[in-house]
């Protein structure tokens, strides 16, 4: 498994481990490899995978003074259009949404 995060200037710090991702996991990633390249300030967006609530997650990040944000439960009548950029990314990594350029 492959565990990574996004930025607005592309992908963070990454971890492969063999297995699952369980919250143990997720945590040991967030402390050791994700947590030591955050600035205070910064907001860190998550899905509604198990492994990433609960436990000391909050914790880490609130420590390095992030902002822990859970993005809503998926829906189909919620999707962004392939062609624009996700709300999330609009707003925090400014700018309006633009589609990609052609050609």
């Amino acid at each position: 498994m492959l565990l990574a995060s996004i930025t607005c200037r592309g992908v963070g710090p990454c971890l492969a481990v063999e297995g699952a991702t369980t919250r143990e996991v997720f945590e040991a990633y967030l402390e050791r490899v994700l947590a030591p390249a955050l600035s205070p300030g910064q907001v860190v967006v998550m899905d509604n995978l198990s492994a990433h609530k609960g436990g000391r997650i909050k914790e880490i990040l609130e420590r390095r003074g992030c902002e822990l944000i859970y993005l809503p439960p998926y829906s189909p009548d919620h999707r962004t259009p392939s062609s624009k950029r996700s709300p999330i990314s609009r707003g925090y990594c400014g700018g309006p949404s633009r589609a990609p350029a052609k050609g």
